[in-house]
């Protein structure tokens, strides 16, 4: 069975990573309210950036297409909310706020046990190992959906 494989794909989050989140917890809409704040867009409470926050991901996932396999993209609605105030909505600042709710959000984070000598014991061998965040856009993009084969570039699947 060695070599029939070039590159084995594992999902981070609940394969390799046992982690929790609580996006509805105070202290991660808190985070990214601070967060938003430093980059120069003000928001009254928490419950005002929670109301402008849904409005965005409906209005960045309004017209992508819906599948099996389906994640809405909230990096657009982070630049929304920096939109919203007028304040820099460069992609780097979409994904430093977007980093500090995920920060906020998260109660637990740790390897599974093993995961660790796992994925040294990997380097070693003959297929490469990548490990995703997010697996489904893989799906999306066909290269394990339904049998089909195909080149999966950076791009497709690590935006």
């Amino acid at each position: 069975m060695a070599g029939k494989y070039s590159t084995v794909f594992f999902d981070l989050y609940g394969t390799l990573i046992d982690i929790h989140t609580e996006e509805n917890s105070e202290a991660a809409w808190t985070a990214l309210r601070v967060a938003l704040y430093r980059e120069g867009a003000q928001y009254q409470d928490n419950e005002q950036l929670r109301e402008q926050f849904n409005r965005e991901v409906v209005r960045a996932n309004a017209t992508r297409t819906r599948t099996e396999w389906f994640e809405p993209d909230f990096l657009p609605a982070y630049r929304g909310l920096l939109q919203a105030c007028w304040a820099d909505d460069s992609i780097e600042n979409a994904r430093k706020v977007a980093w500090a709710f995920r920060r906020g959000s998260t109660t637990k984070f740790n390897l599974f046990p093993g995961a660790l000598d796992f994925s040294r014991t990997q380097g070693a061998r003959p297929a490469r190992c990548a490990a995703v965040e997010r697996a489904s856009l893989l799906h999306e993009a066909g290269t394990a959906a339904r049998g089909t084969r195909r080149r999966v570039r950076r791009s497709d699947s690590f935006q």
